[in-house]
């Protein structure tokens, strides 16, 4: 036995013999390949990209990521992949292409979401659309509604806020237009019927303060009201964020709290008061009044910080609901303001109407007429003007989302990739051949070559014979004379390897006068009788005196393969009958070759075998002959080649390649173990379909074609 090398050649007549393993997993792989691609629909993807452009109010907030951009853009990605959006996508896409197959899918949103990739490209601000379709246009109209969608949607969002406020606006000015229109009615009635035209010196001064006041507290109102509506937007869109953020700003009224609100209120009446002297806005009272209001309300807005922020985000100036919180707190301190602002108008009015009581009564109902018309004109006339300043900052705002590149149908399918999945194919079959080869070599234990012997045993591998082909016929005897190649074809390939074993076993007798072969093999159909006919043959082609003794006294063949007569006289009758030996040993049509058949078969072999006269007749022929060859039944099915190994000085065991087991082979060498005789293996039937393969490289060599051309002739 030897450890195992790796072997080139051996691995290469390992796939030569399995080649229809390894090439038919490769033929039904690539099959199997074609069939993919010729049966999968194939999907094309188109992209297009948009920019998400920082600093201006966005989707997700208004101006409020600076310095957190990537955040942003992830933010971006998934409002685009939201079901929300997705939805408003598939509304457009049945009013444009009701023939889209998506909207045949049992939930065409999901569907879409399943078909579009969103992604950044790179390290820019810029979003890939990617959608996949069965036929090109489909998917280039996809990438493209969903891109200008997200651009509409972009620009929706940005002008919420303004559009909140139009819309309190359209619904003021009507209200506000009936009311002075009423009013001008009422002032011209009473005049007409009291025919009170002017009001004293007094009466107008107190007029024009009270005028003064309701514009005052008019406009303070409309702001109000318009910063309401702006503060209620961004409550909403601080609750998607953080909810309890929300709720923490109704936890702001506390005594202290409260008490800087009341000095805002004293000071905001202060400041009314002298804003009805008529002292200018840069007077130092005026300035130092304002001063002191600021502190208050900077006061006021870290206390509703302390309240409302929790403390892990205090300290993070690019967290969002930090930057959306303090907007509130911004918003909700001026509200406070303009409620001080509001109360201290209404203090002050209520002393300027007390001191119109004291008036006459039609001049007071006249002068209260006249601030009614001009308040609500005054009214009218703001609310106007907002009106249509609100509408210009409307049409001026724009999204922070632009399409940079459109998507084009594309030219060619990303599914099925054909050549990869050729060439994944072609690997797959080649892994899949290979596992089946080693699998197949794993579980096809029979030897093959001299290597898988050589595994097994030291006992040399004397001769390796090719197949030889023959017709089959139910009669073995004539089979195995159709494969005396040495007789019939002595320039033959397979002849030249009987000669080789002639000459491995003529080394092997160097020195020794006694020359007798025992030839044997471990199940029946491995060709020992083959090869004792034919080294028979070769041997005495070389002039040696070759007698071929059939002890096989079972199935006896010898005899009718060289069509001898009078096959069923033989050795048992030289062992029972005391038969002339002389007598039974037959000459063949080849000169030097002598055969003694097995005559009758007896009921009991082994006691023949093993007896006195058997000894006697071994004796005699080692005298007459120069070689003596001994065809014997199976090893592992009868004790006879166990009983004949004491006549014989060297033992041949025939191995037939592809047939005999590693196991079976071993189980016959085990039960010779104790002989003290030398042994050779005869690799018998090795396949010899293909020229340059493994067997080729040991038998053939340069001399292949030479044999080839001889055989021919």
């Amino acid at each position: 036995m030897r450890e195992e090398a790796l072997d080139i050649g051996y691995i290469k007549e390992i796939f030569r013999r399995r080649k229809y393993i390894f090439v038919g997993s490769i033929m039904v792989t690539l099959f199997l390949a074609i069939l993919f691609i010729k049966i999968t629909p194939p999907l094309y993807e188109a992209e297009s990209k948009i920019l998400i452009v920082l600093n201006i109010p966005t989707v997700v907030g208004p101006n409020l990521y600076m310095g957190r951009e990537e955040q942003m853009v992830n933010n971006e990605i998934e409002m685009i992949r939201s079901k929300k959006f997705l939805k408003r996508v598939v509304e457009k896409i049945r009013k444009e292409r009701k023939d889209m197959k998506i909207l045949e899918a049992k939930n065409p949103v999901t569907a879409l979401l399943k078909s579009i990739i969103v992604g950044k490209f790179g390290e820019s601000d810029i979003i890939t659309i990617k959608a996949r379709a069965n036929s090109p246009q489909d998917a280039a109209y996809l990438a493209n509604v969903i891109a200008e969608e997200y651009v509409k949607y972009s620009t929706e969002f940005a002008s919420s806020e303004v559009r909140l406020i139009r819309e309190f606006l359209e619904k003021q000015i009507p209200v506000t237009e009936k009311k002075l229109k009423e009013a001008e009615n009422a002032l011209k009635n009473f005049k007409k019927k009291y025919g009170i035209v002017h009001l004293s010196e007094e009466t107008k001064l107190l007029a024009k303060n009270l005028t003064e006041l309701d514009n005052l507290y008019n406009e303070n109102l409309v702001e109000y009201l318009t910063l309401k509506e702006k503060m209620d937007y961004l409550h909403r869109e601080l609750s998607r964020y953080r909810k309890e953020l929300a709720e923490n700003f109704g936890e702001v009224l506390n005594p202290f709290f409260k008490s800087l609100r009341e000095e805002l209120v004293k000071l905001e009446t202060e400041l009314t008061m002298y804003k009805l002297q008529g002292l200018p806005e840069d007077h130092p009272k005026v300035v130092k009044l304002k001063q002191r209001i600021e502190e208050t309300k900077q006061l006021m807005k870290g206390k509703i910080k302390e309240v409302v922020l929790p403390e892990d985000v205090r300290g993070d100036p690019l967290d969002y609901t930090l930057k959306l919180t303090e907007e509130i707190v911004d918003g909700e301190i001026s509200l406070v303001e303009k409620e001080a602002k509001k109360e201290a108008i209404e203090k002050v009015k209520k002393q300027y109407e007390e001191r119109m009581k004291k008036l006459p009564d039609l001049e007071v109902e006249l002068a209260k007429l006249e601030r009614e018309y001009t308040l609500t004109e005054n009214m009218y006339r703001m609310l106007s003007e907002k009106y249509e300043e609100v509408k210009i900052q409307e049409a001026g705002k724009i999204g922070n989302v632009r399409i940079v590149d459109t998507a084009y149908p594309p030219t060619k399918p990303i599914r099925p990739k054909k050549k990869l999945t050729l060439v994944l194919a072609l690997f797959g079959g080649f892994v899949i051949g290979m596992a089946g080869v080693s699998f197949v070599e794993l579980i096809d234990t029979t030897i093959k070559i001299e290597r898988d012997i050589e595994y097994l045993t030291d006992i040399p591998v004397v001769g390796s014979i090719p197949l030889i082909k023959g017709k089959r016929v139910k009669d073995e005897a004539i089979s195995i004379s159709e494969r005396l190649i040495t007789h019939f074809k002595p320039k033959s390939f397979v002849a030249e390897t009987f000669r080789s074993l002639r000459t491995n076993v003529q080394y092997m007798f160097a020195g020794k006068k006694e020359r007798v072969i025992l030839v044997t093999s471990s199940i029946p159909r491995e060709g020992k009788s083959t090869v004792v006919a034919n080294l028979g043959i070769a041997l005495a082609q070389a002039g040696k005196k070759t007698l071929i003794v059939d002890t096989d006294l079972r199935k006896p063949v010898i005899c009718n393969i060289f069509e001898h007569e009078g096959c069923d006289k033989g050795i048992t009758d030289v062992i029972i009958n005391d038969a002339s030996l002389k007598e039974r040993i037959m000459k063949t049509k080849i000169e030097n070759l002598y055969v003694l058949p097995a005559g009758e078969i007896p009921a009991n072999p082994s006691e023949l075998l093993e007896s006195e006269r058997m000894e006697r007749i071994m004796e005699e022929v080692k005298k007459k002959f120069d070689f003596v060859l001994l065809d014997s039944p199976p090893i592992l099915l009868v004790t006879d080649p166990l009983i004949l190994a004491r006549y014989a000085n060297l033992m041949l065991i025939v191995v037939r390649s592809h047939y005999t087991r590693r196991e079976t082979l071993e189980g016959s060498l085990s039960k010779l173990l104790s002989f003290e005789i030398a042994k050779g293996i005869i690799l018998n039937g090795i396949p010899m379909e293909r020229s340059g393969g493994y067997y080729s490289y040991y038998y053939y060599g340069r001399y292949g074609p030479y044999y080839t051309r001889e055989e021919e002739k």
